[in-house]
């Protein structure tokens, strides 16, 4: 058992790690944008497909490289949204056609994908989605509202979990019956449902015919949300700019909601989305009708295995600077660091790095060796996500007054922490996962 690197894997590491600086001092909208340039969209990806052919050991190495100096963990949590939650599951379970026209503009950051499984009623418990994929001779109806989507208003591709009428378990969750689709945003609003929209960015720009007529069943000015009211004047004759939205058959099919006000991880754009009668072809199908859930597991299990990989480097980058801290803080005459308290705090926050790796680390050889991996993922992910938060809690109380200011950027690391501990499934829905594979 090798726990070494090789020259090419801290290569690698070290490029990451240089692309999280760049990122870290782009503005907050550019730090996507870099990544994509730097390839860490891409990193496992097949060559072939656009990108780097790394495995999955490597490439949690390069995201805690990104985490060490990329300090935005809200970009970090959709950059792994798009790359461990969609484009690794196109890859393992989509057809060659689908890598084909997906994994290139996927890889290279042209695309961006996330997923939208979670709905007001159905969270932990996905196969409880009311979400509905109805059938048509053209494909697929889908029509629902889902929650908390990351990256939702920039996202050029949705991985959705629809109902599509199967039956389910007699007496318990529907899980039968799930569908799993690949929804184009841009491909649902035109090439399915043209819109009549009159986007101005000058007062005189033109109205495409009909968008102001009498036949426009609504026109409302620009708004984050479908039913956001029209302000006084908006379409009145000096309005500078109107968007016609009709809600019969030209109406938008995909729509996402303006970003949540979230405690942290504002980076990652949380935000409600409705699909309405988005209609897709048999090509959006991933996986097989009704084994919905058999693929939203596939993709679960990637994401929860490396999707704390950035908080590894995050940790570390604390760890050093908390270190730093303790030895040069004096109290009494001498440094805090030689009082047992502190000093046992500080080595906690080491051996959570640690364990937190080790488990990281082992999910992701699991999964190179082409193992399920469910068990070992979910460990990773809910021993890193609670170890996240009591690191992030001790480095907060180990400057006492002074942590607990904004300005020390320590409150904001506390919420970021605490997000982590609940997106890609709760502590509680790990444990039991682990708790199945035991038999329990």
């Amino acid at each position: 058992m090798d726990f070494g690197w090789t020259p090419a894997q801290r290569a690698v590491h070290d490029r990451m790690r240089a692309l999280g600086a760049e990122a870290d001092a782009a503005a907050p909208d550019e730090r996507m944008r870099v990544l994509a340039r730097g390839g860490a969209l891409g990193l496992p990806i097949a060559r072939d497909l656009g990108g780097e052919g790394l495995d999955l050991v490597t490439t949690a190495l390069a995201y805690e490289g990104l985490g060490a100096t990329l300090r935005d963990g809200g970009v970090l949590l959709a950059a792994g949204a798009h790359l461990f939650g969609v484009a690794l599951l196109l890859a393992r379970v989509g057809t060659p056609a689908q890598q084909r026209a997906w994994l290139p503009r996927m890889a290279s950051g042209d695309c961006m994908a996330t997923v939208a499984a979670t709905e007001a009623g159905a969270g932990s418990d996905v196969a409880s989605v009311q979400a509905r994929a109805d059938r048509t001779p053209a494909g697929y109806r889908l029509t629902g509202e889902k929650r908390y989507v990351t990256w939702a208003d920039r996202a050029d591709v949705y991985f959705a979990i629809a109902r599509d009428g199967g039956e389910g378990r007699p007496g318990g969750a529907p899980a039968r019956g799930l569908t799993a689709l690949l929804v184009p945003r841009a491909g649902a609003d035109a090439a399915k449902a043209p819109r009549a929209h009159a986007i101005a960015d000058e007062p005189d720009a033109p109205i495409p015919p009909g968008a102001d007529g009498p036949d426009a069943p609504r026109a409302r000015a620009i708004a984050d949300e479908p039913d956001a009211p029209v302000p006084p004047g908006a379409d009145g004759p000096d309005a500078p700019r109107v968007r016609a939205v009709a809600d019969g058959p030209d109406a938008p099919r995909v729509r996402p909601g303006a970003p949540l006000a979230t405690a942290g991880l504002r980076g990652a754009r949380l935000a409600p989305v409705s699909f309405c009668g988005c209609e897709v072809g048999p090509d959006a199908l991933l996986g097989r009708a009704g084994a919905g859930l058999a693929v939203f597991q596939i993709a679960m299990t990637y994401e929860r295995a490396l999707i704390l990989a950035f908080r590894l480097g995050a940790m570390e980058r604390a760890l050093g600077e908390a270190v730093r801290f303790a030895r040069e803080r004096e109290i009494g005459g001498q440094a805090i660091a030689r009082h047992e308290a502190v000093a046992h705090r500080v080595a906690q926050m080491k051996l959570r790095l640690e364990t937190s790796r080790l488990l990281i680390y082992r999910a992701a050889w699991e999964l190179d060796q082409g193992h399920r991996g469910q068990a070992e993922a979910a460990l990773a992910k809910w021993h890193a996500a609670d170890s996240a938060v009591l690191f992030a809690l001790d480095d907060l109380r180990l400057r006492g007054g002074a942590g607990y200011l904004e300005e020390s950027g320590l409150p904001s690391a506390v919420d970021d922490a605490l997000g982590g501990s609940i997106h890609s499934g709760t502590s509680d829905v790990l444990a039991t996962v682990v708790a199945r594979w035991l038999g329990l």
